[in-house]
């Protein structure tokens, strides 16, 4: 006899007998009870929602509700996009609103299909802060570059946040004012870019 043998398997112990030789023989697992009797191990194949974005067939009928709010060359198909997230495709839609009205309307659609959004102007700080993570639509504000209204009396301007702070610096420039701000930027960075990322050193504050 061998000892202990008399005290059961433990749990989660395979099963079967000692030979004479003191070798460990399994039994065998009758045919209805093999796949039953063992956990299942085999990868999960379950699709998250949010990863039909990555199918040609969402990603197209996505990509052409959005041009007809915002028209077809204001959609497009990124490729370079990093992101940190496995939940996505890495490949982004970015749409390209000319309005504040066309903007809501382009939101409104991602919350219907349950869109990850991530705002940019001109993506130059896009990577600033926490890594991106899962990115399924990028708004950029890149045709929103109006300056709605500058009354140089009042020390007032009210301008769309795609304007480049450059650009808004010329207009202003052109009634003897200045906005005191002097953040990083090649010409590019945009006032909602300025704004987001707190990028802004206080000239006044230099003296």
């Amino acid at each position: 006899s061998v000892p202990g043998a008399d005290r059961g398997p433990r749990a989660g112990s395979p099963r079967g007998v000692v030979d004479a030789t003191g070798s460990f023989q399994p039994d065998a697992l009758p045919p209805g009870l093999a796949n039953s009797s063992l956990p299942d191990t085999s990868p999960d194949r379950t699709v998250p929602k949010h990863t039909l974005i990555s199918t040609k067939l969402n990603e197209a009928r996505i990509a052409r509700e959005f041009s007809l709010i915002v028209g077809d060359q204001s959609v497009r198909r990124l490729t370079d996009f990093i992101s940190n997230s496995p939940g996505t495709s890495g490949r982004p839609l970015e749409v390209a609103p000319q309005s504040s009205e066309a903007a809501a309307q382009v939101m409104r659609l991602a919350l219907k299909e349950d869109l990850a959004v991530v705002p940019a102007g001109a993506a130059t700080w896009i990577g600033a802060g926490n890594p991106s993570g899962r990115a399924d639509l990028i708004i950029t504000t890149r045709r929103m570059t109006r300056l709605i209204r500058h009354e140089p009396a009042d020390l007032v301007a009210t301008a769309e946040s795609g304007l480049t702070l450059s650009a808004f610096q010329k207009q202003l420039a052109s009634a003897g004012q200045w906005l005191p701000i002097d953040p990083p930027d090649d010409g590019r960075a945009t006032l909602g870019g300025v704004v987001a990322i707190f990028a802004v050193a206080l000239l006044w504050l230099r003296s």
